[in-house]
């Protein structure tokens, strides 16, 4: 009998959390919060779900994803992407051959120096995923420097030459020469 009540009990608590906790699993308050902001109202839902920070901080969100200010850096660029802005001439197969190779070196030293196969397996996975990433990632950001650190004066020879009367497509000329 007591198990029983014990079974029923929580039959009971997990049906009550159920009906309390499944309208925000299951997108019913964010689908009335967005009606409610299209008709131009805010309802108790809306006060309900989100708090003055939560809604500052979406709305916040919202406009940099609008302007794009979050960067490239937060969106989940291709490696051919990756590669290209690493100012790198290779395609992703001859990416993948260095990672292969990297795999090969990092695993092989760390068994060499280790004398374990569970070091140069880490050394092997290390090597494949990591030092060609690393890689890619620090060449990226040396370019990407360098580039802004050179647009500055990209930008004033272009509107020099257009305050001097050149046509637009020779100043980008100038500047790429440069």
């Amino acid at each position: 009998m007591t198990i029983l009540a014990i079974v029923l009990g929580l039959a009971c608590l997990g049906g009550v959390a159920y009906a309390l906790v499944i309208p925000y699993f299951s997108g019913e308050l964010k689908a009335e919060v967005r009606q409610d902001a299209l008709m131009g109202k805010q309802s108790e839902a809306t006060t309900r779900v989100l708090s003055k920070k939560e809604r500052d901080a979406a709305r916040r969100k919202q406009i940099e994803s609008a302007l794009e200010i979050t960067g490239s850096a937060k969106r989940k660029m291709s490696l051919a992407t990756r590669i290209g802005q690493a100012g790198l001439d290779i395609s992703e197969s001859q990416y993948y051959v260095f990672s292969g190779i990297c795999a090969l070196v990092v695993g092989v030293l760390l068994l060499l120096m280790s004398g374990t196969i569970f070091v140069g397996m880490l050394g092997m996975v290390i090597g494949f995923l990591g030092v060609p990433s690393w890689v890619l990632t620090y060449l990226r950001k040396k370019r990407l420097d360098k580039f802004g650190s050179d647009f500055a004066g990209a930008i004033d020879v272009i509107v020099r030459g257009i305050k001097a009367g050149l046509p637009l497509s020779d100043c980008v000329r100038i500047v790429g020469s440069e």
